[in-house]
């Protein structure tokens, strides 16, 4: 084991007498893995968030609090609209997703009631 620990060392100490090897071994490839890893941008930035319909028809303290928490999340651009608009733009395909707080949405909760929100996707 100890012969080839010494030929292993040895042809370190080869491999590395240049230091221009040094600057082909570690300094390059990090460089390289930064630029191809996205380092630097390339072009502009594209939006990434999916854009959901909101229809709120309760307009309470309650939805207000659902519509929060939905534009909250990182991914989502939330988009409210009354109801005609929000169909209209979903039937044209202008978003995924359409999600409907019907109203009397927070009475339910409130009352313990169960509450079906309305969600059409593409």
């Amino acid at each position: 084991m100890k012969k080839i620990l010494n030929i292993a060392w040895k042809d370190t100490q080869m491999k590395f007498a240049v230091r221009s090897e040094l600057l082909f071994f570690l300094v390059l490839p990090l460089i390289f893995t930064f630029l191809l890893g996205g380092g630097i941008p390339m072009g502009g930035e594209e939006e990434t968030r999916i854009p959901l319909l909101l229809v709120d028809e309760d307009g309470t303290a309650l939805s207000a609090q659902l519509t929060d928490a939905l534009e909250g999340a990182a991914s989502l651009e939330v988009l409210i609209q009354s109801r005609e608009n929000a169909l209209t733009k979903f039937d044209d395909e202008e978003a995924p997703a359409l999600v409907i707080i019907p109203e009397g949405y927070e009475a339910s909760l409130l009352s313990g009631s169960p509450v079906e929100l309305e969600i059409h996707k593409a």
